[in-house]
């Protein structure tokens, strides 16, 4: 069981019974946000004096102080109409006002906490012009934003540009709580610089992350097993993948020919971010950075091949589509008419209204030598990061982090996890077994972000689209492109070294 599991079975049986009890008494001035904040504490403290787990002092983890009621600012990436609930990367830092929504309510409250416990105030500013913002902030030293929040295309690219502190020279243990990403903290260090942080105070981090859903009816009216179990015991593989894509398929109109919408498909997904992912899932990426700041893409074109020759008949399959519209297709499994379907987790929340039954099911693997399960978050969600201009009090500056960290992981990571994923949306008990499984499995990797960022290719960029058209020949594709991506991302990786040293 994962840590974030332990925490939420303790945190989510008394949430709403938190958020009950301070909407009576939370008032606009602060002698009755103290007492809203102790009555908060005794209900915390006696639910976690029921459990064994030793989450139940994390709060006390976090020292009383006294900031002034300093005005912590993030720079938030602003409202997006293009994804539902369009505000949520700002929400996440700070919402205006309680709202009787639990996750809402949990952010309003987390920041009520932070409030006492440090006399800090937490504020989202948005932007929509990234890179400009940043610029202008950094190269005229105005320290108008303490923290950083902005999609991870354009923070690479800002990186490399030396407009960001190093996390590793602030004092806090990263690897004392999951409340900080390990493996954002491995896999986005670049030669001991920690540009790039990631964990609990972003939720859209978990929004972020890409699996897939099953349709239950089909599932058993065509009788291709019990999928849960094939995730649990570790034989959820290509093949197996493969082999109950196949099973389900019908011309549902008689004409002879194969339309989304019309017909009966066995999976679907987007040509770009849910393509990406199985190079991820796969477990193809293997770079390194070498001592002398070399970077070593270290290629296993022999997995890599195998990877797309199993995936090669799959994608060819009529019954198959690789380019459909995301939205488009949640249209369509919801209409029963596609079995297995590629999703980023943010959209679930759509499927509300869906009749039928469906399951959440990780990426399959490779095969049955690969130990885990593994899955990736996009590029579609902000990194954390500091400007370069934020030196004037590291000691303040490494408590607020640190107590809007463990906070967030206490209050609003439970909420989102339990209360909106696994309540409101996935349809069993198993499913929340899943969640746990993708949730655990997120991987990060530094060379797609970077690719991205700089417009060019990586290992992902030139594995997807073979993948979508379902060709095997990695090898002459390779061979085009291995100077240029690995000249570009060197570059990178020198500028990165060069300017954050």
């Amino acid at each position: 069981m994962t840590r974030i599991r332990i925490v939420s079975l303790l945190v989510a049986s008394t949430f709403l019974l938190t958020l009950l009890a301070l909407t009576s008494c939370v008032k606009k001035d602060s002698s009755d946000d103290n007492i809203a904040q102790t009555e908060l504490t005794k209900i915390d403290e006696s639910s976690a004096a029921e459990s064994e787990s030793s989450d139940n002092d994390l709060l006390d983890m976090i020292e009383k102080k006294d900031y002034g009621g300093y005005d912590f600012n993030v720079l938030a990436t602003a409202p997006d109409p293009n994804i539902n609930n369009p505000t949520r990367f700002v929400d996440e830092i700070a919402v205006e006002r309680e709202k009787g929504e639990v996750i809402n309510d949990a952010v309003w409250y987390r920041n009520l906490f932070i409030n006492n416990k440090l006399n800090v105030n937490i504020h989202a500013i948005p932007t929509s012009d990234y890179a400009s913002t940043v610029r202008k902030s950094v190269h005229a030293n105005d320290r108008a934003y303490d923290l950083i929040s902005l999609y991870k295309h354009f923070t690479f690219s800002l990186a490399a540009e030396g407009l960001f502190r190093n996390w590793s020279e602030l004092d806090i243990d990263y690897h004392r709580g999951e409340w900080w990403n390990q493996s954002a903290l491995e896999n986005l260090n670049i030669c001991g610089i920690q540009l790039f942080m990631s964990g609990s105070m972003l939720m859209s981090e978990i929004d972020d992350t890409l699996a897939m859903l099953f349709n239950k009816v089909l599932a058993e009216d065509y009788n291709v097993g019990d999928i849960y179990e094939t995730v649990k015991t570790g034989d959820w593989t290509i093949e197996r993948f493969g082999q109950m894509v196949a099973l389900v398929s019908a011309d549902l109109d008689g004409d002879s020919k194969m339309k989304p919408g019309n017909d009966l498909y066995g999976y679907i997904q987007d040509p770009i971010s849910m393509t990406n992912n199985w190079a991820f899932s796969c477990d193809l990426l293997h770079d390194k950075i070498e001592d002398d700041g070399t970077l070593s893409l270290n290629v296993d074109s022999d997995r890599i091949n195998r990877t797309l020759e199993a995936l090669s008949p799959i994608m060819k399959s009529e019954n198959v589509n690789t380019n459909l519209d995301l939205y488009e297709g949640l249209n369509y499994f919801k209409e029963n008419t596609i079995f297995i379907y590629a999703i980023i987790l943010r959209n679930v929340e759509l499927m509300r209204d869906m009749d039928v039954d469906f399951g959440i099911i990780p990426y399959p693997k490779l095969d049955d030598h690969q130990e885990n399960y593994y899955t990736h978050v996009g590029i579609g969600s902000p990194i954390l990061t500091i400007p370069k201009t934020n030196v004037a009090d590291d000691k303040m500056l490494a408590d607020i982090l640190e107590a809007m960290a463990i906070s967030s992981h206490y209050y609003y990571i439970p909420a989102y996890y339990d209360i909106a994923l696994q309540t409101k949306i996935a349809r069993d008990e198993q499913s929340e077994e899943m969640l746990d499984i993708i949730i655990a499995s997120r991987i990060y990797n530094w060379t797609y972000y970077a690719g991205t960022s700089e417009g060019t290719s990586s290992i992902v960029t030139i594995i997807a689209p073979l993948i979508k058209k379902g060709s095997a020949n990695f090898s002459s594709n390779w061979a085009r492109s291995e100077a240029r991506t690995i000249k570009v991302l060197q570059e990178f990786l020198d500028n990165i070294i060069e300017n954050n040293s």
